[in-house]
């Protein structure tokens, strides 16, 4: 629990950034029962405005175990994780934060290696870390290359890891030349049935494929409809049809007189 320490009205200990009640701001909950059983904190209150107490016994030390790093004047609650260490009222100094040791880091996924690293600091797509040890004294072989097949397009890469091959609508074939195989686009189905998958396969029909091209969609057949245009002509055909056979039947009526 921190405590007020602003003692026999001295306030020139007072610091106006002090968290009172711990919980890592300083805001005016800082005014609690630390400063209001203090008689003493009362006057560098009335004095600021503001509740400055001295607080130095809440912080301490923080170590990254992970790292070896230690900060002094930490506050409990900025120093939480499972490899943060915190110390209070000590600074690094009266601390026990040991560097950790470095070791190599082998991306098994690519082949490559680096040395001197911390085991919090070996990533990658397959990283393997060994303590003590330099890349010259670890295993670390170069994956086989290999042939990448857009199915989408057609196009083929040679000399390409398979860690590099894996977006949707690519095939990866190890040891292979472009040359030796058949990566054609492949067709858009047109059996009203199915569309084209990612991986070039054939699935549940759908809108649009993989690769945002109009696909087939097996739907009821619908009433076909007459356009605009159509329409129009039909009936102009229509009407002039119809003034012909009309001029027709007045030729064929003898006159009444």
């Amino acid at each position: 629990m921190c405590i007020a320490t602003c003692k026999d009205g001295d306030c020139s200990c007072c610091l106006s950034s002090c968290d009172v009640n711990c919980d890592g701001v300083v805001d005016t909950g800082d005014i609690g029962d630390d400063i209001i059983n203090d008689p003493s904190a009362w006057l560098c209150l009335f004095q600021s405005g503001l509740p400055e107490v001295c607080c130095a016994d809440a912080s301490g030390a923080c170590c990254d175990t992970t790292r070896g790093d230690c900060t002094n004047d930490v506050f409990e609650l900025g120093c939480t994780g499972v490899d943060l260490a915190w110390s209070q009222g000590l600074s690094c100094a009266e601390v026990s934060c040991p560097i950790p040791p470095n070791g190599a880091c082998c991306d098994l996924a690519r082949g490559s290696c680096q040395g001197d690293v911390l085991e919090v600091d070996c990533t990658g797509v397959d990283p393997v870390w060994s303590q003590g040890l330099s890349c010259a004294a670890v295993s670390c072989p170069i994956p086989p290359n290999g042939a990448c097949c857009n199915v989408g397009n057609g196009e083929c890469q040679d000399g390409v890891l398979e860690v590099d091959c894996t977006d949707a609508g690519l095939v990866w074939t190890a040891s292979t030349a472009c040359s030796a195989l058949s990566c054609v686009a492949t067709p858009l189905p047109t059996d009203v049935t199915l569309s084209l998958n990612s991986d070039g396969t054939t699935g549940v029909n759908s809108p649009t494929n993989f690769a945002g091209e109009m696909g087939s969609v097996n739907v009821a057949p619908s009433i076909p409809t007459m356009s605009r245009t159509f329409l129009v002509v039909m009936m102009l055909l229509f009407v002039t049809a119809a003034v012909a056979i009309t001029r027709t039947r007045r030729r064929g009526i003898p006159n009444a007189t």
